[in-house]
């Protein structure tokens, strides 16, 4: 079962027409009833409802935190131990998994002045159980504007992707693509040499490093460099500005 997006708009009705929030979409999958509204001691005890298209077998909440604001309007975050009934079979019969390696759903919430203690969902994204887990997701300030991070994590570095990556621009919540500066990446690399898994970025000082690989080198031993690179953000996605090979870095 491949790893989905779960990404959706919500559309705010009258009663919250001076302050509508919307993730514009790449994929829309969500894994609960976008029409759903929660209040905010719901949200801390009661996951929300899923819905047909992707049943639970159980939902577990393992965290609910406070995001802080955004031009008045306020966020939350909640992490759900989120799994189908294939999963839920794995879990009881695989090894030990403990937090946060249970984190397997993440689903963001707004509230605003005309219903504060009132949750909205606005976004969601799910893993499979076994491949990733979230962590905590984090509102960034930034010259550039505001941020949402959601930290994606994986037990393997070969199934690692990079963290999901939103701006606020235009009344909106857009995700920038954290992906395609890879490809670019490998264009400048020297021939016979490749970056073999996802690096991690740095979103708060905007860098990134990873070691980099010959195609005879076994995984634990690269010995083509490493490199160091300053990211920015370019028409909503993440682009190479400065780029530093080290070929005598060893790991």
């Amino acid at each position: 079962m491949k790893r989905i997006l779960l990404i959706f708009c919500l559309i705010a009705g009258s009663a919250f027409a001076q302050s509508k929030v919307h993730v514009v979409p790449e994929t829309d999958y969500p894994i609960i009833d976008r029409t759903s509204a929660i209040t905010l001691a719901q949200a801390r005890s009661q996951c929300l409802p899923p819905t047909e298209a992707d049943p639970v077998a159980r939902c577990t909440i393992k965290k609910f935190g406070d995001l802080g604001s955004v031009e008045g309007v306020n966020y939350f975050y909640v992490l759900y131990e989120w799994l189908d009934q294939n999963e839920l079979n794995d879990y009881k019969t695989d090894r030990m998994v403990r937090y946060p390696q249970t984190n397997t759903a993440v689903v963001l919430f707004y509230s605003d002045s005309t219903g504060p203690n009132m949750l909205h969902p606005f976004f969601s994204d799910r893993n499979d159980f076994g491949t990733g887990w979230f962590e905590e997701p984090k509102l960034l300030h930034r010259a550039e504007g505001m941020f949402f991070q959601i930290p994606h994590r994986a037990s393997s570095s070969a199934e690692s992707e990079p963290d999901m990556l939103m701006v606020w621009r235009d009344e909106s919540w857009r995700i920038i693509d954290t992906q395609s500066w890879l490809e670019n990446l490998q264009t400048r690399l020297p021939q016979g040499c490749s970056v073999i898994h996802t690096p991690v970025i740095n979103f708060t000082d905007m860098t990134s490093a990873t070691m980099v690989w010959k195609s005879s080198d076994d995984h634990c031993c690269p010995t083509c460099g490493k490199i160091f690179a300053t990211l920015g953000i370019q028409e909503e996605r993440l682009v190479i500005q400065g780029l530093r090979y080290d070929v005598k870095a060893v790991k």
